[in-house]
């Protein structure tokens, strides 16, 4: 049985509008306890407890979000067990993983489909689509997944690269494999099944093994995926991207291109920035140095990219953010202004023009392993309104949490 206990929050030096935080626990023997949380006033706070393992040394982790908080304060949060023979406190529907016939994954929060994972065997690589932003609207270009209307050439803008599938994890030279395109010598990936599954009212993921096979459907590596969806609330879509690469007997190379990004987003076409094909876009690239535009971001290293721009009239945006604990932090960013963004730490020598002095191949060793973590923040209106400098902190850098 877990004791009452009180649980202070500092913000620190930044605002917290809608931050998940994470607690450290000691693990109960038995099932997880029922437990609810409420903040100073005695209002319920969605909370969501989960082991992080069954030893005597693994511990429980309480997650909330924390809301509406300003910089420089702190909030005192009330922790205690629900007596036997009573019933928690409703918290909504919360973030809902089914999984659905033919290889397909859904994921609701709060009542409503953000989007659907498809890892079947009949797709190349898996994918996420659509990704549904806070007007309810998919912030991700519909092709190839929709049919583009009568009319339309195939290979022309916006019906381009038919790889480019909402949002995925891809990276075009693995051991001299292309796992970017979908050309003629592309190699694949498989899902080899999901060996955690969670739903809860503060956040749901999975966790899934991918392995990345050559031409041949040989196994180059093996990928640990663990994506995670936060309940943050209506005017934000969020959720984290860990990745982690593991070699087998062979040394695993991933080659210096351009052509490949670890997350990478094709977003809806009316939210491109102007281009030749489409003169009158009217989306904005930016990134955390406050440079603006393909010609100041491609090729670039920052903390952040965003992407934002009209969708059915409102002004919608999706930044994808480095962490420090990422190798080659700040990633360098291949973003087009054509509708694709990806965090690409690998193709120097195309974003340096210079394949003599700046090469980017990176290696890990046989039987060992690489992390790499990353959030995605969809927001409304532009990185200035949704003011994603502060939103980066809530990734990097936590508010201060004690137990009292």
């Amino acid at each position: 049985m877990i004791e009452p206990m009180d649980i202070v929050v500092e913000a620190g030096p930044h605002d917290r509008h809608a931050c998940p935080v994470w607690v450290q626990l000691p693990l109960q023997e038995g099932s997880v306890p029922v437990v609810r949380l409420a903040d100073e006033a005695g209002n319920a706070v969605a909370c969501q407890l989960e082991p992080s393992g069954s030893g005597p040394e693994d511990r429980l982790w309480l997650s909330w979000i924390v809301r509406d908080l300003p910089a420089g304060q702190a909030r005192r949060y009330h922790l205690e067990p629900v007596p036997e023979g009573e019933s928690p406190a409703d918290e909504g529907p919360g973030v809902v993983l089914t999984e659905l016939p033919d290889g397909q994954l859904a994921i609701d929060i709060d009542g409503e489909r953000f989007t659907t994972y498809y890892f079947g065997s009949d797709v190349v690589r898996p994918y996420f689509h659509p990704l549904i932003g806070p007007t309810g609207k998919p912030v991700t270009r519909e092709w190839p997944m929709v049919p583009a209307p009568e009319g339309a050439t195939p290979g022309r803008y916006p019906y381009d690269h038919p790889h480019h599938k909402g949002f995925w994890v891809a990276h075009g030279d693995v051991n001299g494999a292309d796992h970017w395109s979908e050309g003629p010598s592309h190699a694949t990936m498989r899902h080899a099944g999901f060996q955690r599954l969670v739903s809860g009212p503060v956040y749901g993921g999975f966790d899934e093994t991918v392995e990345w096979l050559d031409r041949a459907a040989n196994v180059i590596m093996t990928e640990t995926r663990r994506i995670t969806f936060f309940n943050a609330g209506p005017d934000v879509r969020l959720f984290d991207v860990s990745l982690r690469f593991n070699a087998g007997s062979g040394i695993v190379t991933f080659g210096d291109t351009k052509e490949g990004g670890l997350i990478a987003v094709r977003v809806a076409s009316s939210m491109d920035e102007p281009t030749r094909n489409n003169p009158e876009g009217k989306g904005r690239i930016e990134n955390a140095y406050a440079a603006r535009g393909e010609a100041e971001c491609w090729g670039k290293r920052a903390m952040w990219c965003d992407y934002s721009g009209p969708v059915d009239g409102e002004v919608v945006g999706i930044t994808l953010m480095d962490h420090p604990v990422n190798p080659r932090y700040p990633t360098h960013w291949h973003v087009r202004s054509y509708g694709l963004m990806t965090a690409n730490p690998f193709g120097l020598h195309d974003f340096y023009n210079d394949p003599d002095t700046h090469r980017g191949d990176w290696t890990i060793p046989a039987y060992e392993s690489r992390n790499f973590l990353y959030r995605v923040l969809i927001h409304r209106g532009s990185a200035a309104e949704a003011d994603v400098r502060e939103r980066y902190h809530d990734f990097v850098n936590l508010p201060r949490i004690q137990l009292a």
